[in-house]
C-alpha cells in the first residue's frame, strides 16, 4: 500500500528529517568504508572524499544561482579560490588553527559576493554573464601578480607539520626524509607518512623494465668437436 504524505504536515517533515539524517550520516562514514577497488588505501578515501565534499560545497553555490535563480554565472571559481588561499594564508604564515580560519572560507567569498552581487542586481542575462566572467579571469592574475603573499598557482604548504617517511620493504622501493621515493626491484610496498602521531600509507607496485632487444655474442667460426660459449646482452627501450 502506497504511503501518501502532504507537504507541510508533520509527517512530510518528519520524513524529510529522517531522509537527510540517513544522508548525513552515509557522507560521515563513507571516508571510512574500505573501497580498495576505488582507491586502493584508506588514507586514499579521505582524500578523494574530502575533495567530493568540497566540490560539493561549491556545485551548491552554483546552484542557488543557475537551478533556483535561474541566472548564468561563471565567477564561482574565484569565490571558492578566495576562501581557499584565505584559508592556507592564515593557516601557514600566521599559525591559525583550521577550525579559526574555517569562518574565513565562507565570510570572505560572502563579503566579495556582496561586493559583485549587489551592483549586479540590476543586470541579468548575458550581462551577469560577462561580470562574473571578468571576475573569474581577474581573480587568477591577482594570485600570480602577489604570488609572495599567495603562493602563486601552487598555493601554500602548511609550515611547521613535518611528516617521517618509511617504506615497508626497501628492497622493492625506498623514500627519502623528503618523500622522494625511489624505485628499486619488482614488487610491491607501502610507503607511510607519520606526523603527530598520526599515520597514512600508500602502495605503490614496481614492474620490472621489459626487454626491447636481446643481442647474442658467439664464435663465428669453430672446429667439429670444440666448444664456445654464447653470451646474451639484454637493452631496455632506453639502450641499458
Amino acid at each position: 500500500m502506497p504511503i501518501r504524505l502532504v507537504q507541510g504536515t508533520p509527517k512530510h517533515r518528519a520524513y524529510l528529517a529522517g531522509a537527510w539524517a540517513i544522508a548525513i550520516a552515509v557522507l560521515i562514514a563513507l571516508p571510512f568504508i574500505k573501497l580498495p577497488e576505488l582507491f586502493g588505501n584508506p588514507t586514499g578515501q579521505v582524500l578523494n572524499w574530502n575533495k567530493v565534499l568540497a566540490y560539493a560545497v561549491a556545485v551548491l553555490g552554483l546552484n542557488l544561482v543557475i537551478g533556483y535563480s535561474g541566472q548564468i554565472s561563471l565567477g564561482h571559481s574565484a569565490f571558492v579560490g578566495l576562501g581557499a588561499y584565505a584559508t592556507v594564508i592564515t593557516v601557514a604564515d600566521h599559525h591559525w588553527s583550521y577550525f579559526a580560519a574555517l569562518p574565513l572560507a565562507f565570510v570572505l567569498p560572502f563579503l566579495l559576493g556582496c561586493v559583485v552581487g549587489l551592483p549586479a542586481l540590476r543586470i541579468k542575462g548575458l550581462y551577469l554573464v560577462v561580470v562574473t566572467f571578468a571576475l573569474a579571469i581577474t581573480f587568477p592574475t591577482v594570485i600570480l601578480r602577489y604570488a609572495s603573499v599567495t603562493g602563486g598557482s601552487n598555493g601554500k604548504n602548511v609550515a611547521g607539520k613535518t611528516a617521517t617517511w618509511s617504506s615497508s620493504d626497501a628492497t622493492v622501493a625506498t623514500v627519502s626524509a623528503t618523500g622522494i621515493v625511489t624505485a628499486v626491484a619488482p614488487g610491491s610496498t607501502t610507503i607511510t607518512a607519520t606526523s603527530e602521531g598520526q599515520s597514512g600509507g600508500a602502495t605503490v607496485t614496481v614492474t620490472p623494465i621489459p626487454v626491447a632487444t636481446v643481442a647474442v655474442a658467439l664464435t663465428p667460426s669453430m672446429v667439429a668437436g670444440t666448444t664456445s660459449t654464447a653470451t646474451a646482452m639484454t637493452r631496455d627501450a632506453s639502450g641499458n
